[in-house]
């Protein structure tokens, strides 16, 4: 998809049964580490539901399920003191954000449409894809802060437009 191998790794958590382990969801030391011009071509896979250059690289139907909620809101928290605890249960895919029903009965992104869906990383990294707008918001920081809520002021400031 045309990403600059310069300026993207993913980093390894070692070997288990002889087969190497990417780092990914939860691990500081793995991981994805790129720039914001490779993770825009990331969320332009995404938005075209896993097709480049009329190739289906992945599953639609994988994609369909990852991104899209694995639980309701209803279901109880397994970890109260969280950081996540007001997002879920009911915003979480498979590794991807997803604007699905939080308990409190609202979404994660109150001002975008429901199938918005997100790649979020440490240090409040994050690809946000928003394919009923065809819109793909990248932020690279360090600051470390998570607040979904600002996300979607700039979500509420796009649907305004």
């Amino acid at each position: 998809i045309g990403l600059d191998p310069a300026t993207f790794e993913w980093r390894s958590l070692g070997k288990r049964d002889g087969l190497v382990i990417n780092g990914g969801s939860g691990g500081f030391e793995g991981g994805v580490f790129t720039n914001a011009e490779n993770f825009l071509l990331f969320g332009m896979l995404m938005i075209r539901r896993g097709e480049w250059a009329g190739k289906q690289l992945i599953s639609r139907r994988w994609l369909d399920e990852a991104q899209s909620p694995q639980e309701t809101g209803r279901v109880p928290h397994w970890l109260d003191d969280g950081w996540y605890r007001e997002w879920l249960p009911g915003t979480y895919g498979l590794n991807w954000w997803c604007n699905g029903i939080k308990r409190d009965g609202g979404r994660l992104w109150p001002s975008a449409p429901a199938m918005t869906f997100a790649a979020q990383g440490n240090k409040n990294q994050i690809c946000l894809v928003i394919p009923e707008w065809n819109t793909i918001i990248v932020r690279t920081g360090d600051d470390g802060v998570v607040d979904m809520a600002r996300y979607d002021d700039v979500l509420r400031a796009i649907k305004e437009m």
